[in-house]
Protein backbone atom coordinates (compact mmCIF):
# COMPACT_ATOMS: atom_id res chain seq x y z
CA UNK A 1 0.00 0.00 0.00
CA UNK A 2 2.66 2.63 0.85
CA UNK A 3 4.35 1.98 -2.49
CA UNK A 4 1.18 2.69 -4.45
CA UNK A 5 0.67 5.88 -2.44
CA UNK A 6 4.23 6.97 -3.25
CA UNK A 7 3.68 6.13 -6.93
CA UNK A 8 0.51 8.25 -6.96
CA UNK A 9 2.43 11.10 -5.32
CA UNK A 10 5.29 10.86 -7.85
CA UNK A 11 2.85 10.89 -10.77
CA UNK A 12 0.92 13.90 -9.46
CA UNK A 13 3.80 15.89 -7.99
CA UNK A 14 7.03 14.86 -9.77
CA UNK A 15 8.96 17.83 -8.37
CA UNK A 16 8.34 16.87 -4.72
CA UNK A 17 10.81 14.47 -3.12
CA UNK A 18 9.44 12.25 -0.37
CA UNK A 19 11.69 10.54 2.17
CA UNK A 20 10.21 7.33 3.51
CA UNK A 21 10.88 6.38 7.13
CA UNK A 22 9.78 3.05 8.56
CA UNK A 23 9.30 3.13 12.32
CA UNK A 24 7.53 1.34 15.12
CA UNK A 25 4.82 3.29 16.93
CA UNK A 26 7.03 4.67 19.69
CA UNK A 27 9.66 5.85 17.23
CA UNK A 28 7.04 7.33 14.90
CA UNK A 29 5.58 9.30 17.77
CA UNK A 30 9.03 10.66 18.70
CA UNK A 31 9.76 11.57 15.07
CA UNK A 32 6.42 13.36 14.70
CA UNK A 33 6.79 15.16 18.05
CA UNK A 34 10.28 16.37 17.14
CA UNK A 35 9.19 17.53 13.68
CA UNK A 36 11.71 15.21 11.99
CA UNK A 37 8.82 13.74 10.01
CA UNK A 38 5.64 15.54 9.03
CA UNK A 39 3.19 12.69 8.51
CA UNK A 40 2.72 9.23 9.91
CA UNK A 41 0.51 6.51 8.43
CA UNK A 42 -0.43 3.93 11.01
CA UNK A 43 -3.07 1.68 12.41
CA UNK A 44 -5.13 3.50 15.03
CA UNK A 45 -3.53 2.02 18.11
CA UNK A 46 -3.44 4.81 20.65
CA UNK A 47 -1.02 7.37 19.30
CA UNK A 48 0.00 10.18 21.64
CA UNK A 49 -2.17 13.03 22.81
CA UNK A 50 -0.01 15.69 21.14
CA UNK A 51 -0.75 14.32 17.69
CA UNK A 52 -3.56 15.25 15.35
CA UNK A 53 -5.05 12.02 14.06
CA UNK A 54 -7.33 11.66 11.05
CA UNK A 55 -8.99 8.32 10.37
CA UNK A 56 -8.73 7.53 6.66
CA UNK A 57 -10.04 3.95 6.66
CA UNK A 58 -11.47 1.11 8.69
CA UNK A 59 -10.32 -2.38 7.83
CA UNK A 60 -12.15 -5.59 8.68
CA UNK A 61 -10.07 -8.52 9.90
CA UNK A 62 -10.11 -11.61 7.71
CA UNK A 63 -8.88 -15.21 7.87
CA UNK A 64 -5.76 -16.33 6.02
CA UNK A 65 -5.76 -20.07 5.29
CA UNK A 66 -3.68 -22.63 3.41
CA UNK A 67 -5.24 -23.07 -0.04
CA UNK A 68 -6.08 -26.73 0.62
CA UNK A 69 -7.46 -26.24 4.13
CA UNK A 70 -11.05 -27.53 4.61
CA UNK A 71 -12.20 -24.06 5.76
CA UNK A 72 -10.88 -22.57 2.50
CA UNK A 73 -13.90 -24.07 0.71
CA UNK A 74 -16.24 -21.78 2.64
CA UNK A 75 -16.99 -18.18 1.57
CA UNK A 76 -16.78 -16.91 5.13
CA UNK A 77 -15.94 -18.50 8.44
CA UNK A 78 -16.36 -17.76 12.11
CA UNK A 79 -13.71 -16.83 14.61
CA UNK A 80 -14.75 -19.88 16.63
CA UNK A 81 -13.90 -22.14 13.66
CA UNK A 82 -10.45 -20.54 13.46
CA UNK A 83 -9.83 -20.94 17.18
CA UNK A 84 -9.86 -24.72 16.76
CA UNK A 85 -6.77 -24.41 14.54
CA UNK A 86 -3.18 -23.48 15.35
CA UNK A 87 -3.02 -19.70 14.86
CA UNK A 88 -0.01 -17.88 13.44
CA UNK A 89 0.00 -14.61 15.39
CA UNK A 90 1.70 -11.36 14.38
CA UNK A 91 3.53 -10.78 17.66
CA UNK A 92 4.14 -7.04 17.67
CA UNK A 93 2.72 -5.17 20.69
CA UNK A 94 -0.23 -3.29 19.19
CA UNK A 95 -0.84 -5.76 16.36
CA UNK A 96 -0.88 -8.69 18.77
CA UNK A 97 -3.39 -6.97 21.05
CA UNK A 98 -5.73 -6.07 18.20
CA UNK A 99 -5.58 -9.52 16.56
CA UNK A 100 -6.21 -11.27 19.87
CA UNK A 101 -9.18 -8.95 20.45
CA UNK A 102 -10.81 -10.45 17.35
CA UNK A 103 -10.92 -13.80 19.16
CA UNK A 104 -11.68 -12.40 22.60
CA UNK A 105 -14.53 -10.30 21.16
CA UNK A 106 -16.21 -13.54 20.15
CA UNK A 107 -15.53 -15.16 23.53
CA UNK A 108 -12.93 -17.64 22.30
CA UNK A 109 -9.28 -18.18 23.08
CA UNK A 110 -6.99 -18.92 20.13
CA UNK A 111 -4.50 -21.76 20.20
CA UNK A 112 -1.27 -20.02 19.21
CA UNK A 113 0.95 -22.19 17.03
CA UNK A 114 3.58 -19.61 16.07
CA UNK A 115 4.37 -16.04 17.06
CA UNK A 116 6.10 -14.08 14.30
CA UNK A 117 7.00 -10.48 13.55
CA UNK A 118 6.46 -10.16 9.80
CA UNK A 119 3.63 -10.54 7.33
CA UNK A 120 5.92 -12.55 5.03
CA UNK A 121 6.53 -15.13 7.77
CA UNK A 122 2.77 -15.37 8.50
CA UNK A 123 2.07 -16.01 4.82
CA UNK A 124 4.86 -18.57 4.55
CA UNK A 125 3.78 -20.55 7.61
CA UNK A 126 0.11 -20.50 6.62
CA UNK A 127 0.87 -21.45 3.00
CA UNK A 128 2.84 -24.44 4.27
CA UNK A 129 -0.07 -25.69 6.36
CA UNK A 130 1.45 -24.81 9.73
CA UNK A 131 -1.52 -22.79 10.91
CA UNK A 132 -4.14 -20.19 10.04
CA UNK A 133 -4.11 -16.49 10.78
CA UNK A 134 -6.24 -13.41 11.28
CA UNK A 135 -4.96 -10.25 9.61
CA UNK A 136 -6.11 -6.83 8.44
CA UNK A 137 -3.26 -6.17 6.00
CA UNK A 138 -4.11 -7.81 2.69
CA UNK A 139 -1.25 -9.11 0.57
CA UNK A 140 -1.71 -8.42 -3.14
CA UNK A 141 -0.95 -11.97 -4.19
CA UNK A 142 -1.93 -15.42 -3.05
CA UNK A 143 1.50 -17.05 -2.80
CA UNK A 144 4.28 -17.34 -0.27
CA UNK A 145 7.88 -16.90 -1.40
CA UNK A 146 8.16 -20.68 -1.94
CA UNK A 147 5.18 -20.62 -4.33
CA UNK A 148 2.64 -22.26 -2.03
CA UNK A 149 -0.84 -20.68 -2.03
CA UNK A 150 -2.96 -19.02 0.62
CA UNK A 151 -6.57 -17.89 0.49
CA UNK A 152 -8.33 -15.02 2.22
CA UNK A 153 -11.79 -15.55 3.68
CA UNK A 154 -14.14 -13.09 5.32
CA UNK A 155 -14.93 -13.50 9.00
CA UNK A 156 -18.64 -13.65 9.71
CA UNK A 157 -20.19 -12.13 12.83
CA UNK A 158 -17.22 -9.96 13.85
CA UNK A 159 -17.82 -6.25 14.24
CA UNK A 160 -14.25 -5.40 15.20
CA UNK A 161 -12.50 -3.00 12.82
CA UNK A 162 -8.98 -1.62 12.66
CA UNK A 163 -8.69 2.07 11.90
CA UNK A 164 -5.98 3.47 9.65
CA UNK A 165 -4.90 7.00 10.51
CA UNK A 166 -2.82 9.88 9.27
CA UNK A 167 -0.97 11.46 12.18
CA UNK A 168 0.95 14.70 12.52
CA UNK A 169 2.21 16.86 15.32
CA UNK A 170 -0.26 19.55 16.37
CA UNK A 171 2.75 21.84 16.96
CA UNK A 172 4.03 21.67 13.37
CA UNK A 173 2.34 23.56 10.54
CA UNK A 174 1.97 21.19 7.55
CA UNK A 175 3.99 22.05 4.46
CA UNK A 176 2.64 22.00 0.91
CA UNK A 177 4.37 18.64 0.21
CA UNK A 178 2.84 17.14 3.37
CA UNK A 179 -0.62 18.36 2.36
CA UNK A 180 -0.16 16.88 -1.13
CA UNK A 181 0.94 13.53 0.31
CA UNK A 182 -1.99 13.52 2.74
CA UNK A 183 -4.36 14.06 -0.20
CA UNK A 184 -2.80 11.09 -2.05
CA UNK A 185 -3.20 8.91 1.06
CA UNK A 186 -6.87 9.88 1.43
CA UNK A 187 -7.50 9.09 -2.26
CA UNK A 188 -5.78 5.72 -1.97
CA UNK A 189 -7.93 4.65 0.96
CA UNK A 190 -11.11 6.14 -0.55
CA UNK A 191 -10.56 3.70 -3.41
CA UNK A 192 -10.78 0.79 -0.94
CA UNK A 193 -14.17 1.78 0.46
Amino acid sequence: MPCSILRRMAERHPCIDISLVEADLDEMQRLLDSGRIELGLSYDVGLGARLEVERVAELAPYALLPARHPLARKADITVAELSAEAVVLVDLPSSRDFLLSVFHGEGVEPRIGYRVRSLEMVIGLVANGLGVSVLVTRPAGDRAYDGRRVVQRELSHTRIRQGVVLARSERVQPTVPALALAACIREQFAGLA
